[in-house]
């Protein structure tokens, strides 16, 4: 089991006594701390784990707010230095319009047309796409 600091420890031994006190009194009006039945005493240790777990989710919830801002951060800085993220992006042939029109002209074939840009297919087609729309 994870260890838990002393403070948080000790202050969930006091709600744990507490818990136990309180489950004895409803239980038994007359019983006391220092009578408690075992029934009691599995209830109250069951509550301070629980208490601890939800200590050690809340601590696991500031440990991925405090990486997510590093993340952040360190992508900032990256950006700054001028790196790039995500897929490269392939630059448009300088001999494309040329083709182009080639190709609409019925001059090229696709596979050729394919051949001389030296670009996929969907990519040629997207290229294609902005040519003919610079504003997209």
């Amino acid at each position: 089991m994870e260890s838990v600091n002393n403070d948080g420890a000790n202050e969930y031994a006091q709600v744990c006594d507490k818990l136990i006190d309180i489950l004895s009194a409803s239980k038994n009006m007359s019983q006391t701390k220092t009578n408690k039945n075992p029934q009691s005493e599995v209830v109250g240790g069951i509550i301070v784990e629980l208490l601890r777990y939800l200590e050690r989710l809340e601590q696991n919830e500031r440990g991925r707010e405090i990486a997510k801002k590093r993340q952040a951060d360190g992508i900032a800085a990256a950006r700054a230095r001028g790196v790039k993220y995500g897929r490269p992006v392939t630059e448009t042939p300088d001999n494309f319009g040329e083709v182009v029109r080639r190709w609409e002209n019925g001059e090229l074939d696709i596979d050729e047309v394919l051949r001389r840009t030296g670009l996929k297919r969907t990519t040629f087609f997207n290229r294609l796409r902005e040519y003919r729309d610079p504003n997209r």
